[in-house]
């Protein structure tokens, strides 16, 4: 029961803890199992809705895939909308698509 409940919990911090934060130009990508990610939005090159399966640091199926420097990460922020307006005002060359 012991080992059951410390996976529970595990599993619940690593989601809890996943952030994405914007400071200044850089979008950091923190999660609880991987490396930090830095990326300078200004290398944002486009913004879409992904469903992907795939394992990334997002807390749900429901994300944002961005592209930049010819790679991409899989994030989920809360308010989607509100996130990627953040992003447009500081790389107004951001394509978004739905």
């Amino acid at each position: 029961m012991a080992v059951l409940l410390l996976f529970a919990g595990g599993v619940v911090y690593s989601i809890v803890s996943i952030r994405y934060t914007i400071t200044g130009s850089r979008l950091i990508n923190r999660s609880f199992l991987s490396k930090t990610q830095v990326i300078a939005i200004a290398d944002i090159a486009e913004v879409r809705p992904s469903r992907d399966i795939i394992s990334a640091p997002a807390a749900s199926f429901d994300r944002l895939l961005i592209r930049y420097n010819k790679k991409t990460v899989l994030i989920s922020p809360v308010r989607k909308d509100e996130f990627i307006g953040q992003l447009l005002l500081i790389n107004p060359e951001i394509k978004v698509k739905q």
